[in-house]
């Protein structure tokens, strides 16, 4: 087991001990909290990879007296030589492959974190909880906030959707999506109306302090009519917005087809709407999308997700699903 392995596991080890103590003290209503934590803590400490070794024994490298040449420029190494990925390297080459911190630009010598699209970041800037986050990635971010508000690393950036009229846009696809993957029954009372809101503005609305939350909706019947509400962060890309409403979207549908919809457990409501969600991504090849769908640490949503795969596949069709949906509040 290599030294930076063993820490993990002793970090991860004290996380769960603390945690599992502070739920055990705590009112059954509370422990929900704690158990977010420690998913939360959980997903950083296994999502934290050791950098490739560039200590061979030490930072600075050895003299090359045994004439190796450069793994990846193929030259001999003059001077000291360095291990990259357990090959020998040139110092030149070195600098050139180690990976870049997504946040501050600098080449990392240390441990890092790497987030599910490729972008790396440095233990520094992942531990800073003053930055502002990726609302597509939850990497942090130093530049500046985005024209429409909300923020977007590097990457992402150039396709960040910040004003309703852009999301409207997304949702005529999602519509789009639902009847033609889920049925022509898979339709809304009304068009949902579509806030974009920076992250403050989201907590605040949601009542929700987290730094991870994306979107909530809300329903409510008017004259007769549902009335839905949903409530996105700015900053995503196209495709990860399709994801998230077409995840509120269902919870809509789900209020308007389900009486009891409020008795029903996360997990059953989650699991649905993320299958829902996971049927309109697989339709669209969004696998990136789908992946992420199946890794998420909250389990209301994945192992809701892999629950309702195993339903459709148990009752053989999507309507069948459906149908499920409309007459039972559990699994």
């Amino acid at each position: 087991m290599s030294k930076n392995s063993f820490i993990v596991r002793i970090l991860l080890g004290m996380a769960i001990s603390v945690l599992f103590c502070a739920y055990s003290a705590e009112p059954a209503l509370a422990r929900g909290s704690w158990l977010r934590q420690l998913e939360m803590i959980i997903n950083s400490t296994m999502n934290a990879r050791s950098a490739p070794n560039t200590e061979s024994p030490d930072h600075s490298g050895t003299f090359n007296t045994t004439g190796e040449r450069c793994a990846y420029c193929h030259k001999v190494i003059s001077g000291k030589k360095h291990v990259l990925n357990d090959e020998y390297v040139c110092r030149k080459c070195l600098e050139r492959h180690l990976p870049k911190c997504c946040c501050c630009h600098r080449r990392i010598k240390g441990s890092y974190v790497e987030y599910y699209d490729g972008n790396y970041c440095c233990v520094k800037c992942y531990g800073n909880s003053e930055l502002p986050r990726c609302a597509e990635c939850n990497c942090p971010v130093r530049s500046a906030e985005l024209e429409g508000g909300g923020y977007a690393c590097d990457r992402h950036r150039p396709e960040a959707i910040c004003y309703e009229d852009e999301a409207y846009e997304v949702w005529k696809e999602v519509e789009k999506a639902y009847t033609e993957v889920l049925g022509p029954d898979f339709v809304l009372d009304t068009v949902p109306n579509i806030h974009m809101m920076t992250l403050e503005e989201l907590q605040a609305k949601g009542k929700n302090d987290s730094r991870w939350i994306k979107a909530f909706s809300r329903t409510k019947v008017a004259g007769g009519h549902y009335v839905h509400d949903i409530y996105v962060l700015k900053g995503m890309s196209p495709e990860y917005l399709l994801e998230q409403l077409a995840h509120e979207g269902a919870h809509c549908w789900h209020y308007e087809n389900q009486p009891y919809t409020l008795s029903c457990q996360p997990s059953f409501k989650e699991g649905f709407c993320e299958w829902v969600a996971f049927k309109i991504l697989d339709d669209l090849d969004l696998d990136k999308q789908r992946e992420r769908q199946l890794n998420n640490v909250d389990i209301d949503y994945s192992r809701g997700l892999r629950d309702f795969l195993r339903l459709e596949e148990k009752l053989g069709s999507i309507e069948a699903v459906l149908d499920y949906m409309r007459n039972n509040t559990t699994l």
